[in-house]
């Protein structure tokens, strides 16, 4: 892939997080986009990624991804990143906390003319619950628990 083609989908990918401007999803993505998220499979279209991109923008409004690293081969990009914000609108059933929180993850694009057709994302949906307070005692207890087999 192109250098260029490269710096623009990077540039876009955080303007489009960092303003919450649906405007620029056509820039980005093919109209047949597929999205695959474990933490959210009824995100799977363009549609879908739209709704849930302005949901993110009205529970974070100060919502802002900065990307670390960036992977490219032919047909592929990869991005690891790292998104901040403030909790200030419901989320998935969860009223405004008024808490920060920060996450990482990572997403890999599929790419066709230089337009984004498939993406596959996996971030820290389990700690950025924890910091806005979703987990329950109980549950943030078992975070200390390792279970391994014994294989003597």
């Amino acid at each position: 892939m192109m250098k260029a083609v490269m710096t623009t989908i990077r540039q876009k990918i955080e303007e489009l997080w960092n303003t919450g401007n649906p405007g620029l999803i056509p820039e980005l993505f093919a109209p047949d986009y597929i999205h695959h998220d474990p933490n959210y499979p009824e995100i799977h279209d363009l549609a879908s990624y739209k709704k849930w991109l302005m949901a993110m923008q009205s529970a974070f409004p100060d919502l802002r991804i900065t990307i670390h690293d960036v992977i490219e081969s032919d047909t592929k990009i990869a991005l690891r990143w790292t998104v901040r914000g403030t909790h200030l609108g419901e989320y998935h059933g969860l009223s405004a906390s008024q808490q920060t929180m920060m996450f990482t993850g990572m997403s890999m694009y599929h790419l066709v003319d230089g337009k984004i057709t498939r993406g596959w994302v996996n971030y820290d949906t389990v700690g950025m619950m924890w910091q806005l307070g979703a987990l329950s005692v109980q549950a943030q207890s078992y975070e200390h628990v390792i279970v391994c087999p014994s294989y003597n």
